[in-house]
Parts: C-alpha cells; sequence; structure tokens
C-alpha cells in the first residue's frame, strides 16, 4: 500500500539522506546546488541559518512557494518564499533533516535531499503544471463515487483528523493576504502574480462557520443565490470558503461521517487519497476530491469539486497547508494559499487566488484584532492569542 517511511528505510540498512537522494534522483523533480548570489554562512559556520532560493525552470524566482523542511518522519518547519523567491529556516534545523519538498498551487511538487556539505545555500528548481479539472464538464447527475469505503484509507484520514485540533468552532481568526480574482478562461485556472502583502484582510468568527457546518449537515455544500451582472440577474449558488477560513472542515468528524475514502496513490513520503460523499440526495450539493496526506500524517494539500443540480458551475477549489505546530491543543488547520473557481459562461471561470500571511486565533466567538504590519512573519503557521 506504500506506507514506507523513511525510518522503516534505514531499518533496512539504508540512511534516511541517501533514500531522499535516491528517490529525488531517480524522479527528476527538482535539482538543488549552493546559490552564489544569496547571503552565504561562512565555512567555519555551518549551523546558521538554511538559505535557499526556489526558481522556475526559465530561472525566474517563484513567490509564495511552500518550503518544508523534513525529519526522517515529521516536517520540521515550513517557509513561504518572498518575492526574490528566497526562504530561510533557523540555526540548528539542519541538524535533523534529511530533505526539501517544495510545492506551489501551478507548479510540480519537488522532494529534494538535504546535503549537509551545501548547507550555506539550495537552488531548487520546480517545474510548470497546469491545475486540472478532472470531470469539469461532467454533468453532476454523473456517477462518480466509488461504492465501498476503503477501510485503511478512512483509518488513514482519521489519524489525519486526529493530528488537528477540532476546537476552531470555538475560536476567531482573521490574516493578512494577499488576493485577486479574475476571469480566465477554462484550462487558465492557476496562481496569479501578486504584489507584496496589501492591507487586505480575512477573517471569521465561530458562529459562520458553524453556520456552514450546520447547512452542509442539513443541505449539502452550496447555497442557492441569485446574482446580478451586466447582463441580468440569474441563479447561481455560494459556497463554503474550504480554501480559506473554513478549510479545518477537512479534518471535521462531520467530513468524515459524509464521505468515503479510498487509496490513489502512495509514495515513500505519504498518501493521496480520495474521497466522495457517501450516501447523498441527487438534489443535495455535494463534494468529490482528494487529499494529499504527509508521512507524518499532516495535511500538505487538499483540492475538491461541488457537485450541484442546475446551474451546475463546475466549482471547486484547492488549498496549501503549513507543518503542524507544535501545541497540539492549538493545531488548527489553515492553508498558506488557496485557490476557488467557479464557471460563468461556457468557456470562461471566475477565480480567486489568496495567499495568506499567517492566521492569528483567538478564543471566543468575535473576529480577532490583528496587529499592526510592520513586516510578514517569517512563519505560515498559526499564532494562538488567548481573550
Amino acid at each position: 500500500m506504500g506506507e514506507f517511511t523513511f525510518a522503516q528505510e534505514r531499518a533496512n540498512g539504508m540512511t534516511s539522506a541517501s533514500i531522499f537522494r535516491s528517490w529525488a534522483t531517480l524522479i527528476g523533480f527538482a535539482l538543488a546546488v549552493p546559490v552564489a548570489s544569496l547571503p552565504l554562512v561562512g565555512p567555519d559556520d555551518l549551523s546558521g541559518q538554511l538559505q535557499g532560493v526556489v526558481v522556475d525552470p526559465e530561472g525566474a524566482p517563484v513567490e509564495g512557494a511552500t518550503v518544508e523542511l523534513w525529519g526522517e518522519t515529521r516536517r520540521l518547519s515550513a517557509r513561504l518564499t518572498n518575492a526574490a523567491g528566497e526562504f530561510s529556516f533557523p540555526e540548528g534545523l539542519g541538524n535533523d533533516a534529511v530533505g526539501f519538498y517544495v510545492g506551489r498551487l501551478g507548479f510540480k511538487s519537488a522532494q529534494v535531499p538535504y546535503e549537509s556539505a551545501a548547507r550555506s545555500g539550495f537552488r531548487i528548481t520546480i517545474e510548470t503544471q497546469a491545475i486540472a479539472l478532472s470531470g469539469f464538464l461532467v454533468e453532476a447527475s454523473e456517477e462518480l463515487c466509488f461504492e465501498e469505503d476503503d477501510r485503511e484509507a478512512k483509518r488513514l484520514w482519521a489519524s489525519l483528523a486526529d493530528r488537528y485540533s477540532q476546537a476552531i468552532d470555538t475560536v476567531g481568526v482573521a490574516t493578512y493576504l494577499a488576493s485577486a480574482e479574475l476571469v480566465v478562461p477554462i484550462g487558465a485556472v492557476g496562481p496569479v502574480e501578486l504584489p507584496e502583502f496589501s492591507p487586505g484582510q480575512r477573517g471569521s468568527n465561530s458562529l459562520l462557520r458553524f453556520s456552514w457546518r450546520r447547512h452542509i449537515e442539513r443541505s449539502g455544500y452550496a447555497r442557492r443565490v441569485r446574482r446580478t451582472d451586466l447582463t441580468g440577474s440569474y441563479d447561481s449558488w455560494t459556497y463554503p470558503p474550504l480554501d480559506a477560513d473554513f478549510s479545518g472542515h477537512f479534518v471535521d468528524p462531520l467530513f468524515g461521517e459524509l464521505h468515503r475514502f479510498r487509496f490513489e496513490d502512495a509514495d515513500d513520503n505519504g498518501w493521496t487519497v480520495g474521497f466522495c460523499a457517501r450516501d447523498r440526495n441527487e438534489e443535495d450539493p455535494w463534494l468529490t476530491g482528494r487529499l494529499r496526506i504527509a508521512a507524518d500524517t499532516t495535511l500538505q494539500w487538499a483540492e475538491w469539486m461541488f457537485r450541484t443540480a442546475e446551474p451546475y458551475e463546475g466549482a471547486g477549489g484547492r488549498a496549501v497547508f503549513p507543518e503542524v505546530v507544535s501545541d497540539p491543543e492549538h493545531t488548527f488547520l489553515l492553508p498558506t494559499e488557496g485557490l476557488f473557481y467557479r464557471r460563468t459562461g461556457e468557456e470562461e471561470l471566475v477565480q480567486r487566488y489568496q495567499r495568506f500571511e499567517g492566521w492569528i486565533v483567538a478564543e471566543g466567538d468575535s473576529v480577532p484584532f490583528l496587529p499592526l504590519r510592520n513586516s510578514p512573519p517569517d512563519t505560515a503557521g498559526t499564532r494562538l492569542r488567548p481573550r
């Protein structure tokens, strides 16, 4: 089934670093080499910051990529690259590192071995990859779901859910963000170039998320609305923000009750698990998609599509998540990057792309105040602010 970790490989007589190196070499996802143009630590100070840059095949910097530093069986830390594609990790993490995992919407994920001799800097190249809208033009009435649960896949999802706090309905969340919303041709959905983090903000209180949860439990994954544009008024749907502050739904017990799970793919570093509606009323909106679960049973990304009655808009999204913080009581599933899209015509989509600066979580039923923005934080995770 592919449940094979770095630690298991070492038990079989190979080092974790050599396994990671061999895997990346065979797959050919990425190349890591020293970077002379970055600030480098001196040759006698190899325990300093781990610095590097992420670029595309043309050598252009990739902003907003998630760079994860991995130990044998877990993510040690994660960073978002800046406008120059640069990232850095604090002193000491390299002692336990065996490799990097790099991801961004619109690019192939890259797994890169950690080389202790190159701690002074890494250059990681990731290849572009169009976001596949599988089944986008398939009508909602067609059967797209599997009929039976895979018990092992369901057990793996339960292990994933256990890694995160289930208290998301008792807190308010807020973040600064950079975002863009635009109309694109079908097939062109994906990340867009964004300016530096603007004063844009996003947040929600527990009552709003509870309202969506109750609606999903009773009526499914969308609400009917009436929209108006230059052509006039028309029927449409509004969807839960799974790409933003409602992403914790993927580890909610309700999500597990409503969906079947099955393995789609597995490798040394995790599993891809498909999900689809368990028992649904054909009139109620439902959800289908995939979860990428890392070897440490944390969630790396989720992608999904909404299936509705007419008007069927082929709506869906994708979200990328950071590493789990050390405090298990305050480990909320909130994304670093999110994409939502829905069809507005026969050949066009409206898409919303958001990159989140770092979530603030406050206990209680109100949206927390955000601190003054002097500079973006160097972490993509969440911070708890007690009331």
